[in-house]
């Protein structure tokens, strides 16, 4: 059926919808932005596919009401923002959604507020070791509609999820639906935490009696169809090779043994040890960078909440470690960083970026705290004597000084790997 449908964000996932539509489909498709089209940073791109005239500001934009049929947000747009208060009487999904109507094959989503990249990458690193084709994406960076481009037929689809596009499901059916912890955050975002955890509570809509739904014990409650399971640390296996330093990481591998006993894979006990032996982590998330100075230097830029951060400085108990905290400064938090207060692992933090204030009145009654505003000040400042790891946990959003955790993390890397 012929749409006229808008695409609401010209980040990674409305290009890939864009593209999509405009290469594979008839659909008449106009692209909204905040700001004038010569401020989008995808300009160029977005007029391979589309004219000037298909492209709007989003404040300019109300008169489209009356024309457009279905709206494909991109995930960085909150649909409370004011600009989208004239379409509401029309549809919005989000990309994950749009794709996941047009592919057939099973979906393992996993979410959660912490964990998700790592036991998602894992996830389908041990469906490949046992043989199948797998498309990883989502929130993890590649779009799902990459695969409807690409027209592979791969076995099976592994989506990181998170709320934001989780909020914004409708059809969307996961046949393996995990969620491995919640906590709260994005409170930029969220009215309150429950608001929050009900967006990733979504992901177990749609799910049929024959589906797998794959939670910790406090998550049981949740109400699915699905045959439900518990994980908990995985058991039976030899750590003694582990790449991983974290304890929870035990957590991820008894989910991946689940997913694939699920999946009736035949010589799982090998596959899962194999992926003991050789899953050095994915980037930025607890990586190792190198050592210097008989110092470790670990790049954890990944972590965007405290939860993130606290779970990183539990894997370096019995420790001595130097913490680099901060970021973008969100307005609900105040006092965020009291369990770290007792971490006698922790010889110094520094407190970076816009949070740096806060960290200080949060932790500097109990630890040392020395506040620096740039990285690379801080590279500069650290002093090696007694100290067994540096760890780069910021437990804060990256957007302050960086445009993602991407960016930060490279910036760290580059920071240590050039220390002479």
């Amino acid at each position: 059926m012929f749409m006229k449908i808008a695409i609401w964000g010209m980040g990674v996932s409305g290009l890939s919808a864009l593209k999509y539509l405009k290469t594979k489909t008839d659909h008449d498709v106009v692209a909204i932005n905040q700001g004038k089209l010569e401020s989008w940073s995808s300009k160029d791109e977005v007029l391979t596919y589309i004219n000037h005239d298909q492209c709007f500001d989003q404040d300019e934009a109300a008169d489209l009401a009356n024309e457009i049929e279905l709206i494909i947000i991109s995930p960085g747009i909150s649909p409370k923002i004011s600009a989208l208060k004239p379409f509401k009487h029309i549809k919005k999904i989000c990309e994950v959604e749009f794709a996941a109507q047009r592919l057939s094959q099973p979906i393992i989503a996993i979410t959660g507020t912490n964990g998700k990249t790592t036991t998602a990458t894992m996830i389908a690193k041990a469906l490949e070791a046992s043989g199948k084709s797998v498309f990883l994406g989502g929130n993890i960076g590649v779009p799902l509609c990459e695969l409807l481009l690409s027209e592979e037929n791969v076995d099976i689809i592994v989506l990181e999820l998170s709320s934001f596009q989780l909020e914004l499901m409708d059809e969307f059916r996961a046949n393996m639906a995990i969620i491995l912890n919640i906590t709260p955050s994005h409170m930029e975002r969220y009215s309150d935490p429950l608001e929050y955890k009900n967006a990733k509570l979504n992901i177990v809509m749609n799910q049929q009696a024959t589906d797998l739904y794959l939670a910790p014990d406090d998550l049981q409650y949740v109400k699915t169809k699905a045959i439900k399971k518990v994980f908990k640390p995985i058991e039976g296996h030899d750590f003694s090779n582990s790449k991983l330093v974290s304890e929870h990481n035990k957590l991820n591998f008894s989910v991946v043994e689940h997913v694939l006993k699920f999946c009736e894979i035949q010589n799982y006990p090998a596959v899962i040890q194999n992926l003991i032996n050789t899953f050095a982590g994915v980037k930025y998330r607890l990586e190792f960078v190198r050592t210097f100075k008989q110092v470790d230097f670990y790049n954890d830029a990944k972590s965007t909440n405290p939860a993130a951060t606290i779970a990183a400085v539990k894997a370096f108990t019995g420790k001595k470690i130097i913490l680099i905290l901060g970021g973008k400064l969100r307005s609900h938090e105040k006092d965020i960083f009291k369990e770290l207060r007792t971490h006698t692992c922790i010889k110094q933090v520094y407190a970076i970026g816009e949070s740096r204030l806060d960290i200080n009145r949060s932790l500097g009654k109990y630890l040392k705290v020395i506040e620096i505003e740039r990285l690379e000040d801080v590279i500069d400042d650290i002093k090696f004597e007694y100290t067994s790891a540096v760890l780069f946990s910021p437990g804060f959003p990256s957007f302050d000084q960086y445009q993602n955790y991407m960016a930060r993390g490279e910036a760290f890397e580059k920071l240590v790997q050039a220390l002479l």
